[in-house]
């Protein structure tokens, strides 16, 4: 497979990210996080978790009560090892995660993600919603994007999820909402992306979840959904467009770089 050179690819992301900031709250004055690395030079992974724990466990953190903001301040930052949100994340209230750009390192093991809640011993999350707000999840053909394992109320909103090899998203937990966001496994067409491994843009196998206004390119699997009991519609759209339509419901689209159609929506039984 043959990838951009890493260079073009950071500058790629940090537009990426920029353009998710377009409609973003206002700056946080949250100091930079220790030990991190903005850039994507150098592995972030355990400055972050290290942050996320400091964060839920300060009591001169909070934004709002019972609320914390891990805010990537338009950062770019390598991931080697997932950033994980398990019951060792001891926030009382929401955690919100927003503002910047995910990327997976070299290190980074194919069957990851690049976030992960809960981790894979189900260590439930009990009493804490969750929500992404304007972050690129950029796997680098490496692993997926976001697993969501057995944890409920998890939000994310206009984000990003590209070059995911597995999952952009994968979700067992209920009341899981994705609106206006963009998920694209080959950002260059699917000519890079004709191995044999065939990414998911997002399997669903939790209750009562919720996708509107999304936007899904250059994948060779839509949305899976194994649970019946899920609202969503879907609306064909016949070019990729640069960021999430307006319409209430998932736009899919046929990557135009290939003859390899897209699957859209499937119904697993």
């Amino acid at each position: 497979m043959l990838l951009p050179p890493p260079q073009t690819l950071l500058l790629r992301l940090r537009l990426l990210a920029l353009l998710a900031l377009l409609h973003s709250d206002a700056a946080s004055s949250q100091r930079p996080i220790p030990g991190a690395d903005p850039s994507g030079k150098r592995d972030s992974s355990a400055a972050l978790n290290d942050w996320l724990r400091m964060l839920c466990a300060d009591p001169g953190t909070h934004v709002a009560p019972g609320q914390r903001i891990l805010d990537l301040e338009a950062g770019t930052y390598r991931l080697d090892e997932p950033l994980v949100i398990d019951s060792s994340v001891n926030c009382t209230g929401p955690l919100r995660v927003r503002g910047g750009t995910l990327l997976a390192g070299v290190g980074l093991a194919e069957d990851r993600f690049l976030v992960e809640a809960v981790h894979r011993n189900y260590d439930r999350v009990i009493g804490m919603p969750l929500s992404f707000e304007h972050v690129v999840f950029a796997s680098n053909h490496i692993g997926g994007g976001l697993l969501v394992n057995d944890s409920s109320f998890t939000t994310v909103a206009d984000c990003n999820f590209v070059n995911f090899a597995t999952f952009g998203i994968w979700t067992s937990g209920a009341d899981f909402r994705l609106d206006r966001s963009v998920l694209i496994e080959c950002t260059d067409g699917m000519t890079n992306c004709a191995g044999p491994l065939q990414a998911t843009a997002m399997y669903i196998d939790g209750a009562d979840s919720h996708f509107n206004r999304n936007v899904v390119a250059c994948t060779h699997v839509g949305f899976v959904n194994a649970n019946g009991d899920n609202f969503y519609h879907v609306r064909a759209h016949p070019r990729p467009p640069s960021y999430p339509h307006s319409h209430q419901q998932q736009t899919i689209v046929q990557c135009t770089a290939s003859s390899r159609l897209l699957h859209g929506l499937t119904n697993a039984d």
